[in-house]
């Protein structure tokens, strides 16, 4: 592991300890329509449902056209059609969910998609809505966008001004590094920076690898970590597939989160141009800030 790693360890804050009383006053109902007597409480109550403080999996959520939705059924039919269920009474996201009906008269638009590990541009083909029961269900149909993740350079040795040479599984480690935890400090100096940025920030699809703002998604659902840790997971698992990375997301954590600090750790393996040989497994465990 390289030194970045040793550089996450060790980081502290003050924890912000939250007093709560809680007073129980019970009171006791007559049933006149009822002759048996109730049992009283005992102290030896259940204990409540454990709060979730890191995940693996990121479960039901999905992401369309960059808004997440909890899905009912996600399911991939043998000629690569998407079709995806949502079960919803929000208004807002109803609307957004009707928006996405393609309109006949214009050209589709791609459309972001993420489920589980897997991640692509999507078009859609069919937005059906069915009420039954006072519940709404969406029946949105995809057709994925052949697009290539390719990156030329990706297999290529990256040398530096002082002599030093990154590997491309080195460079695929730093783009990880810089999406997941915005740190560029493996980068030795300044003049490294300027010489291979163009490289190391570049995607397969020439676009610039941007870190994820988890502390803006934190700041909108740290109220509900479960919530939070479970989206940001998908919006990293978009990214990290869509930017060409990797091409096998093997583990994805997140959290727990202490002190503004969420841990992340993640493995998986890029893409390689040549099918015969095998690519390093690109390993790495630190942490993010949440802070603005």
């Amino acid at each position: 592991m390289l030194q970045w790693l040793e550089n996450t360890k060790g980081k502290t804050a003050t924890t912000e300890r939250k007093k709560s009383s809680t007073t129980a006053n019970k009171s006791r109902k007559s049933n006149s329509a009822s002759t048996a007597a109730k049992k009283p409480s005992t102290t030896n109550s259940p204990s409540k449902k454990t709060a979730v403080q890191s995940v693996k999996t990121s479960g039901n959520w999905i992401l369309l056209n960059n808004n997440y939705y909890l899905a009912k059924l996600v399911e991939t039919k043998s000629d690569g059609t998407i079709s995806v269920q949502i079960t919803t009474n929000d208004l807002e996201e109803q609307a957004n969910l009707k928006d996405l009906k393609p309109d006949q008269f214009s050209h589709y638009s791609p459309i972001s998609y993420a489920y589980q590990e897997e991640a692509l541009l999507t078009e859609v083909k069919d937005v059906i809505l069915t009420s039954t029961g006072g519940k709404n269900l969406f029946v949105i149909t995809l057709l994925p966008i052949q697009q290539s993740q390719e990156n030329i350079f990706q297999d290529i040795r990256v040398g530096s001004n002082n002599g030093n040479y990154y590997s491309p599984d080195e460079i695929a480690e730093m783009r990880v590094i810089i999406l997941l935890f915005n740190d560029d400090s493996l980068l030795s100096n300044k003049e490294d920076y300027l010489r291979v940025d163009s490289l190391i920030n570049c995607s397969a699809g020439g676009k610039r690898i941007e870190p994820i703002n988890f502390p803006e998604l934190w700041k909108n659902l740290k109220m509900q970590k479960d919530k939070f840790l479970r989206i940001a997971r998908l919006a990293a698992v978009y990214e990290l597939k869509m930017s060409g990375i990797v091409e096998h997301i093997l583990e994805l954590k997140l959290g727990p989160i202490k002190n503004h600090l969420m841990t992340v750790e993640f493995r998986g393996t890029r893409m390689s141009r040549y099918k015969n040989k095998e690519t390093k497994v690109i390993e790495v465990k630190g942490n993010c800030s949440l802070r603005d």
